[in-house]
């Protein structure tokens, strides 16, 4: 393989006058203008994108489409999200063979950091605090800082996932035995918020696009995009979030983060898996959160398939994690008990494979690949792309403007705030 020239960088551990940095590799990004093209990040911010990288001098090149992204679409959205992902022309020991690249201006920072500051941190954290083969999270192998064009800018290559829980939802129809997969989805997202809490991080920012996914139901499910995140106890994080995963109390102050406020997010990402709609709780008061039943919610929209037994029992889930009094919530340990037994009760989780040309297919096709279900694309990842029309007062607000669009030829509502 061709190695590259080292190129002139700050290492982040340079920032802080630390004696060490996130992760075990060396980054490297290109001096010359002409090796970046522009992207956008998940959050909408321009980004510069490097044709090539290299990692311990090993050289990696942009891939053409960030995987499982429609045919047009370079950058998706989510935890990998700033993104683009690399792949090197050959395996080489101690090195991945794909990695995504988080690009994030360097901004400005207030007292606690920059997002990229507080994100460099936690991981630092986990890599000190945390085994390296935890199912819990990406790891970040290393990251760097550069001036790209007169502009700073914080580039973290990270562990590269088959999709994310918000792809899975969206191309649900494509997945055999969905209601299965995506209880045993659950049930691997609890634990691994779970395993979070017990190192002292609470996420802040639980939502499908940060929900990473193995295609293989035996693999991992893991949490990335730290940036949102906090460590209480050392004082580390620029909380952050997504509206319509806000519980009552952070509706109030913006500025609560704790281990409560995750469990209300498990609780909607919960009835977004169930019912591969959008969250309930978008542009509502505490008011009317107060008069809206989860579990009624899941038994007149759930998409799953379940029995009457799994839609009650996850309902009662869902009413015990979205409580408006926080220490009336459910702990996680108990909600991750309670999905495995819920799990247990039902025949065994079809095993996925993921093939290299986006499709799914199940065990007993995989010897000679025929009849392999084709992953449909979605339409540019928009946000709204899995939202469906509600009426009445299962829908807990009085303010969406509801307009209808044609997608994978299945009527949605854009619900616009």
């Amino acid at each position: 393989m061709r190695k590259v020239p080292s190129s002139i960088q700050i290492d982040l551990a340079d920032l802080f006058q630390e004696q060490y940095q996130v992760g075990d590799h060396c980054l490297r990004v290109p001096t010359e203008s002409f090796n970046y093209v522009q992207g956008k990040s998940s959050k909408g911010k321009k980004v510069q994108i490097p044709s090539w990288v290299s990692l311990d001098g090993w050289r990696y090149t942009l891939l053409e489409n960030f995987p499982n992204a429609s045919g047009d679409v370079l950058f998706h959205p989510g935890a990998h999200g700033c993104v683009a992902a690399y792949v090197a022309s050959e395996f080489v020991q101690g090195l991945p063979l794909k990695f995504a690249l988080k690009c994030v201006n360097y901004g400005q920072q207030n007292k606690k950091g920059s997002p990229w500051v507080c994100e460099w941190r936690i991981h630092q954290f986990l890599k000190s605090h945390v085994s390296s083969d935890s199912d819990s999270f990406v790891q970040c192998y290393a990251a760097v800082k550069a001036q790209v064009q007169k502009v700073s800018q914080v580039y973290f290559a990270l562990e590269l996932m088959d999709t994310d829980l918000f792809t899975i939802i969206e191309t649900s129809q494509t997945v055999p035995n969905f209601g299965r997969w995506i209880l045993n989805c659950l049930y691997k997202t609890s634990r691994s918020l779970l395993e979070l809490h017990r190192a002292g991080i609470i996420y802040c920012d639980l939502k499908p696009e940060n929900v990473l996914v193995s295609m293989d139901s035996e693999g991992p499910i893991k949490f990335g995009d730290f940036d949102r995140s906090s460590i209480p106890v050392l004082n580390v994080g620029v909380v952050g979030g997504t509206k319509g995963y806000y519980s009552p109390e952070r509706l109030l102050d913006p500025s609560v983060h704790t281990l409560a406020d995750d469990a209300w997010a498990l609780g909607v990402l919960i009835l977004i898996a169930a019912t591969k709609a959008a969250s309930p709780y978008l542009g509502c008061t505490k008011e009317s959160i107060a008069k809206f039943s989860p579990s009624n919610y899941l038994k007149r929209h759930q998409q799953c398939n379940w029995s009457d037994d799994v839609v009650e029992r996850i309902g009662f889930l869902c009413d015990r994690l979205l409580q408006i009094d926080p220490s009336q919530r459910l702990t996680l340990p108990y909600v991750v008990d309670e999905l495995w037994g819920t799990l247990s009760q039902m025949t065994e989780v079809p095993v996925l494979f993921y093939q290299d040309d986006d499709s799914f297919i199940l065990p007993s096709e995989a010897s000679d690949g025929s009849s392999a279900v084709t992953m449909i694309a979605s339409p540019r990842h928009s946000k709204y792309s899995f939202k469906r029309e509600y009426s009445g007062d299962d829908y807990p607000t009085s303010k969406a403007a509801r307009t209808k669009c044609d997608l994978n030829s299945t009527w949605y509502s854009l619900l616009t705030f």
